[in-house]
């Protein structure tokens, strides 16, 4: 009853079967590997937020072959996702700030719990890191959604460049980093905030590839797109916790995102 209740409602985003509905186009992308060649179909993502892109991407980039892959910030710490190929053959370590009511140890997931600017792994501990819409957290307030630590309530925005040295430490060489945040005009929003080019920039000199791949996307004429980056460079957010009221084409989140692949 979830998706009819979603579709009656006008497909609002966050409304009641809006979860629901998003994870079965994210798992409907993944199946028919929608996104092979990176690039979202035509109408793709109506009024849904960039995890459509986001998710898809990355199980689009990773390899299938064994390896141990973290997860830096418990992005995919979900069964619909976590049972599907590529990932599911992987040994996978979930770092993230605090425990959350999804625990999947039964299936050899590890956990560990902490700062990803000051990790406790070894040096080239891991084959791959997954990033997904984490860096945008570090430095702001994650006791509004995601820790009751105090000491986690921040305003800086400051350490994405630190996170990023930090990944580069732990992958062995030839590693692979898949790291997505929100990305258009700079903004901190208090619980996260959104990246422009130069800070992109940043980021990818403070991880020092061997090689890389950018991809941007955005959202715009009621559907997501694969863009240059000069596109979205101006891109907002809606931030359904604070905003008043949606934007004229019900924007979900962020109206840019920007996918990033950095071979250590």
């Amino acid at each position: 009853m979830m998706y009819p209740a979603y579709v009656m409602g006008g497909r609002r985003p966050w409304s009641k079967g809006y979860i629901f509905a998003k994870e079965r186009l994210i798992s409907e992308s993944i199946d028919k590997k929608l996104f092979k060649d990176c690039s979202p179909p035509t109408g793709y993502g109506y009024r849904m937020d960039e995890r459509v892109i986001e998710y898809p991407w990355f199980f689009s980039q990773l390899s299938g072959e064994p390896c141990k892959l973290l997860d830096a910030g418990s992005a995919l710490n979900f069964q619909y996702l976590l049972d599907r190929s590529p990932l599911k053959n992987k040994t996978i370590t979930i770092a993230t700030l605090h425990s959350e009511r999804n625990c999947f140890w039964n299936r050899n997931v590890s956990y560990v719990f902490g700062d990803l600017r000051e990790s406790y792994f070894a040096a080239e501990s891991f084959d791959a890191v997954a990033c997904i819409s984490t860096i945008e957290h570090v430095g702001l307030n994650n006791t509004q959604l995601y820790t009751t630590d105090a000491t986690k309530h921040e305003i800086t925005g400051i350490g994405a460049e630190v996170v990023l040295k930090e990944f580069s430490r732990i992958l062995r060489p030839g590693g692979k980093l898949y790291i997505t945040f929100p990305f258009g005009e700079a903004a901190l929003r208090g619980w996260f905030q959104v990246f422009d080019l130069t800070m992109v920039e940043k980021m990818i000199s403070a991880f020092n590839p061997t090689s890389q791949q950018r991809f941007f996307y955005g959202y715009e004429n009621d559907q997501w797109n694969r863009v240059e980056c000069d596109t979205i460079k101006n891109a907002n957010f809606f931030d359904v916790h604070s905003d008043r009221g949606y934007q004229p084409d019900f924007l979900a989140a962020a109206r840019g995102v920007c996918c990033l692949e950095l071979t250590k």
